[in-house]
Order: structure tokens, then C-alpha cells, then sequence
């Protein structure tokens, strides 16, 4: 290895520090003098690298100067030689070997002034690839700081969203609170509702002379009258006789103006008709007969006005039993059948 690959590698091997100038190992980290750091970030890459350029390109001039100038003595020693004994057998001039020591000092001259130049375009080409390296460390930078905005952004995003779906569950809540109400009004205005129909198909309370009387005379006509077709039936019977007083006898001689002499009408309800087998024991039973203390309880709910009218307004009835049916059956509208029993009203 001659002394300019020396130099190179000793260059290569050897790094500047940039704090006190001293030459250290090019693998140690920190400088063995000052202890700095030897570390490059984007900011300051390009000053480290004119500092190393101009840490470096003297000891580099020198170096080659030092081999060219080495190079041209050693030449300049040889063609001498080689003169100086052509000389003695050709006879050539003095003038002649001083002229071709010049050109030849002239020619090393040019070849130091080409490697310094090639020197300076290498240097040129290194500064070009720092800052090149600079502005891509800038860049990365910059774009690491867009990354860094947007990240933010992003987050700023994700919180209003998480703010606004948090707003969207309570008035979710609040929807199903709203929901749970209004169906429990619902519930409540269907009840209410139920419970005026259920008011409007009840009986207007009937005229009476007596009430004491009218209950128990109406409780023994339904009893010799229904007993034996339950409950439903016996209310039906009992709301014929209120239909029939409350519309009086204006609408039929039939009809009484008291729940007494729409009873007692004759021939009308066949349980006080004379000879029938259920007068005497209509006018004997008592409250101790089950039925009999059912019949109290719905001529009780009649006269107070409180009993449903299962009859669509019936005013007029019979056993499907009977044979032949009444002659008035012919007009009459049927409206239900209970028990047995056919139930009609006149036509308006």
C-alpha cells in the first residue's frame, strides 16, 4: 500500500470530532477527548458535513501534494540519470536536459492540478448528497408532523363521535321511557274506554213504586222465569223487564210505568199467570235458595241502574220449546238467543 491509500484508509478508519477536533476511532460513538457525541439528526447533518469536508480536505491536499511532489522528485532523479549518461555517449546539450526536467515538472504540475479538481467535484458531489439527505430527513419531518396533526385530528373526531353516540343512548333511553308511558296511557285510556261502553250497554235505572217491593217482586219473576238457564239467562229476564218499563206503557199496553206493573201485567210473564205450577213457589222461596239469592242480587243491581243489558234491547221472549210460536215473532227482530230462549224487540 503506497502513502495515498494509506491516507484513504486512514480517513475511513478515523472520524473528526466536530467539538474539540480530535481524531477518534470511526466505530466509537463518543469522542475519547471531549466525550461529545458523534450523532447526526436532520437539522444538523449539512453543518456536520462542511465541518467534516473541511476537517478532511487539508489533510487530504496535503496527502497528495506530498505523494506528487514524491512522485515528481523520484522522475525528475530518474530522467537525470538517464541523461546524464546519454549524455556522455550523444553528447546532448545541457540546455536539452533542462528543457525535459521542465516539461516533465510542468506535466506533474497539471496531473496535481486535475486531482485536485477531481477532489473538488467529489467534495461537490458529497455536499450534494448531504443536503439531498437534509431535505429528505426535512420531509420525513414534515411528514411525520402531518401524520401527528391528523392523528390528532383524529382523535379530536373519535371524542365528538363517542360524545355524540353517548347523546344518542340517552335519548335512546329517554325514547324508551316515553315509549313505556305512552303505552301505559294507552292501557289506561283503553280501560277507561272499555269501562264507558261497559256504562253505556248498562240499563237506565227503571221507575219503581216501592223499591224494597220492586226488588223483591222482580228477584221472584226472575226466578220462576230463568232459574233453570243460569245466570245469563236470568239477567236477560231481568233486562226485559227493565226495557219494558222504561220504554211505559206508550209504546205497548203490555208495558208497565213501574218494574210492579210490568210484573204483574197479565199475561205477560207466565210465572204469575193463574194455574201456573211456579206461582206458589215463586211467592214461598226465599234467600236460602241459592238461585233465589242470585235472582235478589241482579234485581238489586237492575233497580240501582248497575246491570249490563245482555239483550240488545229486548222487549219480548220465548222458549224455543214453545209450540206454535207467538204470532208477534213473525215482526219481531230476534237480537240474542240464551239459554233456550229466543229474544226479540220491536222494530223501530
Amino acid at each position: 500500500m503506497d502513502k495515498a491509500e494509506s491516507s484513504a484508509a486512514s480517513i475511513d478508519r478515523w472520524a473528526t470530532c466536530l467539538a474539540c477536533g480530535g481524531g477518534n476511532p470511526a466505530s466509537n460513538r463518543f469522542c475519547g477527548r471531549c466525550g461529545h457525541e458523534f450523532s447526526l439528526s436532520g437539522r444538523t447533518l449539512e453543518a456536520s458535513v462542511e465541518l467534516a469536508i473541511q476537517a478532511a480536505l487539508p489533510h487530504a491536499i496535503k496527502d497528495r501534494l506530498t505523494d506528487s511532489n514524491l512522485v515528481e522528485l523520484q522522475l525528475a532523479e530518474r530522467v537525470a540519470e538517464r541523461l546524464s549518461k546519454w549524455i556522455k555517449y550523444i553528447g546532448i546539450p545541457v540546455g536539452v536536459v533542462v528543457a525535459g526536467l521542465s516539461f516533465f515538472g510542468i506535466q506533474a504540475s497539471l496531473d496535481l492540478s486535475r486531482s485536485h479538481e477531481r477532489l473538488l467535484t467529489s467534495l461537490d458531489t458529497l455536499r450534494a448528497k448531504a443536503d439531498s439527505a437534509a431535505t429528505m430527513v426535512s420531509e420525513a419531518e414534515r411528514q411525520a408532523a402531518s401524520a401527528k396533526a391528523k392523528s390528532t385530528e383524529a382523535g379530536v373526531m373519535a371524542n365528538a363521535l363517542q360524545a355524540q353516540m353517548q347523546a344518542a343512548s340517552a335519548t335512546l333511553a329517554q325514547s324508551a321511557l316515553a315509549i313505556r308511558e305512552l303505552d301505559r296511557q294507552s292501557r289506561s285510556i283503553a280501560y277507561i274506554q272499555s269501562q264507558i261502553k261497559e256504562i253505556e250497554k248498562r240499563l237506565p235505572a227503571p221507575k219503581t213504586g216501592d223499591r224494597e217491593r220492586a226488588i223483591d217482586l222482580l228477584a221472584r219473576t226472575i226466578w220462576g222465569e230463568a232459574r233453570g238457564i243460569g245466570k245469563e239467562g236470568m239477567e236477560a229476564i231481568a233486562a226485559v223487564v227493565a226495557n219494558r218499563t222504561n220504554a211505559g206503557p206508550k209504546a205497548s199496553p203490555a208495558f208497565g210505568s213501574t218494574v210492579e206493573e210490568t210484573c204483574l201485567k197479565p199475561w205477560q210473564f207466565s210465572t204469575w199467570n193463574e194455574n201456573d205450577p211456579n206461582g206458589p213457589l215463586a211467592r214461598r222461596v226465599t234467600a236460602s235458595d241459592q238461585r233465589f239469592a242470585e235472582s235478589l242480587a241482579i234485581a238489586t243491581a237492575t233497580i240501582d241502574g248497575q246491570l249490563r243489558d245482555r239483550t240488545d234491547g229486548a222487549t219480548l221472549y220465548h222458549s224455543m220449546q214453545v209450540a206454535p210460536v207467538p204470532a208477534w215473532s213473525k215482526t219481531a227482530l230476534i237480537t240474542r238467543n240464551i239459554g233456550g230462549y229466543l229474544f226479540y224487540r220491536n222494530p223501530s
